[in-house]
């Protein structure tokens, strides 16, 4: 009987470890470096399809909606961009593929750039300045807001 009850308890622990080796996925057997800093989820490089579709229109290789979906039109765009830039047509926007097509991406100025010195500022009218309407405050609102 108790040879019975020492395989039952080893079985279970087997199953838990079983059980517990599932839940982290095995994570401790995947490699650690993940590939290209773009990397995500360490599978492999995939650039925004949004920002893909968009640069793929300013390119002028693809008029289809820009929805972030990577259809056939896409796929097509991206072998066509391939093929125009002597990488292999295969459709899929890898690292070499994207490097090439993100130079087509609007580029947005920084923020943080200081203004040139030579240049006026602008002559704003403050007439011509429209302000958000402030919410409506309730009664009791209004009274936290004035009464200190």
């Amino acid at each position: 009987m108790q040879g019975i009850m020492i395989r039952t308890h080893q079985a279970a622990k087997r199953a838990w470890l079983m059980i517990a080796l599932a839940g982290i996925g095995f994570s401790f057997l995947k490699p650690v470096w993940g590939g290209h800093p773009e990397t995500k989820r360490g599978i492999g490089f995939r650039p925004d399809p949004v920002e893909m579709q968009t640069a793929l229109a300013q390119a002028d290789l693809y008029d289809d909606a820009i929805d972030g979906i990577v259809g056939p039109k896409t796929r097509e765009a991206i072998r066509e961009f391939q093929r125009l830039n002597e990488l292999t047509a295969d459709g899929v926007c890898g690292f070499r593929t994207w490097e090439k097509l993100k130079s087509y991406l609007p580029q947005e100025e920084s923020l943080l750039e200081a203004p040139d010195p030579e240049t006026p500022p602008p002559d704003i009218d403050p007439s011509t300045i429209v302000l958000p309407p402030e919410p409506e405050l309730s009664a009791r609102d209004l009274k936290r807001k004035l009464v200190p």
